[in-house]
This record gives C-alpha cells, sequence and structure tokens, in this order.
C-alpha cells in the first residue's frame, strides 16, 4: 500500500512541478519580444488556467499527500508577480494631498458622435473624472468643437491641442488645471506616431507630460468579425478550420508587430534628455 502511495505521490509531485515550469514560463512570457515570437503575445491568456490547476494542485496535496504542499506554494511563490498583475489586490488608502490624478484617454473622435454639445457622453465621463491633467487622443474637434469642450469642462483653465497628422484625424489635446507655459512635437514615424511635449507649471516647479498617440494592431473589423465567429461556431468547426483562421491570424499579427518593431515610433531619446 505505501509503494502504491509514494507512486501516486510522484505522480502528483511531477505534475506539479510541470505545471509551475509552465505557469513560471507563461507568467513572465510578457519580457518575450512579441514582434520575435508572436505566440508570445497571447501566451498570458492561458495563466488563468495553469494558476488553476496550481490551486487544485494545492487542495489535493494537502488532503492526500501534505508533505508535498510546499510545492504548489513554491510556485505560488515564483508567480507572484504575475499573479498580482493578474488579480490585482489594492487596499483603499488616503491620497496624499500634493498628488496629481491623469486621465489619458483615446476618444476615437469622441466615438464618432456629432452630439456636439454638452450632453456628449465621453465629454461627461472626463467631467466627472476630474482629473488635474486630461491628455486625450484623436480628439480633433471635426465632431466635437473647442467651444463645446471649454464650455463643458470649464473646471480647466487651460487646454492646447496638437496636430498628429495633415488629416487631423490623430489629433492630440490637453487640459489642464494648471497653466501650460510651453509645447514641442516630438518626431515620430510612421504618421499615425505622433507625441507631444506640454510644460506645465506646478507651484514652484515644471513639469513635461507628454501626450502621444501610437499605431494599434491594424486588425481590420473583418479580421475581428472572422475571428469572433470562430468562437462564436466553435461547434460547427473542424479543428482544422479553426486552428487555420487563427495561424493566419497569428502569421499577420507577427507580421505587423515585426514592422512596428522596425519603424521609429515614438523618440524615446526625447524622453532620456529630458
Amino acid at each position: 500500500m505505501k509503494r502504491y502511495k509514494k507512486i501516486v505521490q510522484g505522480i502528483i509531485a511531477g505534475i506539479d512541478v510541470v505545471t509551475i515550469l509552465f505557469m513560471t514560463f507563461i507568467g513572465y512570457s510578457y519580457f518575450i519580444d512579441p514582434s520575435a515570437w508572436s505566440l508570445a503575445s497571447i501566451l498570458g491568456l492561458f495563466f488563468p488556467l495553469l494558476l488553476l490547476i496550481n490551486l487544485l494542485l494545492l487542495a489535493i496535496t494537502f488532503f492526500i499527500a501534505k508533505k508535498l504542499v510546499w510545492i504548489p506554494i513554491i510556485g505560488f511563490l515564483i508567480c507572484a508577480p504575475p499573479i498580482r498583475t493578474y488579480c490585482p489586490l489594492n487596499f483603499s488608502r488616503e491620497v496624499p494631498k500634493d498628488a496629481i490624478k491623469v486621465l489619458s484617454y483615446n476618444t476615437l473622435s469622441y466615438g464618432g458622435t456629432k452630439d456636439d454639445n454638452e450632453d456628449n457622453e465621453i465629454l461627461q465621463y472626463i467631467k466627472n473624472c476630474d482629473a488635474d491633467l486630461v491628455c486625450l487622443q484623436e480628439a480633433g474637434a471635426t465632431h466635437v468643437s473647442i467651444e463645446t469642450i471649454k464650455k463643458c469642462l470649464n473646471q480647466y483653465t487651460d487646454l492646447d491641442t496638437a496636430s498628429v497628422d495633415s488629416a487631423n484625424y490623430c489629433s492630440l489635446l490637453i487640459l489642464s488645471k494648471f497653466p501650460i507655459i510651453g509645447s514641442e512635437k516630438i518626431s515620430a514615424k510612421p504618421i499615425e506616431n505622433g507625441g507631444h511635449a506640454f510644460w506645465i507649471k506646478m507651484d514652484n516647479d515644471t513639469v513635461i507630460v507628454i501626450n502621444c498617440h501610437l499605431k494599434s494592431n491594424e486588425l481590420t473589423p473583418e479580421d475581428k468579425e472572422q475571428y469572433q465567429n470562430v468562437l462564436r461556431d466553435i461547434k460547427n468547426k473542424t479543428i482544422k478550420e479553426a486552428f487555420e483562421v487563427l495561424r493566419d491570424g497569428w502569421r499577420k499579427l507577427s507580421h505587423i508587430l515585426r514592422r512596428i518593431r522596425d519603424e521609429k515610433g515614438i523618440d524615446l531619446e526625447y524622453v532620456y534628455v529630458y
């Protein structure tokens, strides 16, 4: 009987060690450049599954083999940072009096709405957040005018805008409760990327705030619809069909990530200098 018990304990220990190895690799996969290995960008999706398996193994070892309970516990300790990232436990505390509240929001042209008045949903959200500094991207005046913004968000004393591209599609806008005393464009390539530095006067100090717009993964609505269809109709798809769609998606994403890696993007040396 003891022999069989040792065999079972050995199997459980082996499964737990393998689980911890995979959990550690996947948990820290964000250190892998996704442009070099596109699969790394989605490995994190499997982390909660491995976390659950390790939790079940903890319960099993506690009731069946208490001598092995330290193995899943070590796994949790090793993966404490990614666990903290995936399920953050934040305790409420008093906000320091000198804290500055910052809001960054890509408005996507204010949701494409033509609702150019103070009841605009996005403007109301920004107003209710009541941040000290608000950095908006894709906030051109083609949908919501500057006059409407000033009227609705009247708690801000200063407002400044910057154009990233000639079409004003990726316009940047900053709202501040502190005086804006200067600004400068940051070089960026391609045209969809863009950044602007703003000098903000805060009491006896000057703070540089950089408002950036970076290009997305460039997946088209048709691509997204295709992948959603695979998930919705997974029961009606063969494994081969589902795999081919996902494989094509990974290849396209990998190509995009490699191109983004090779592009200049925002001039980081500008940030380092200051």
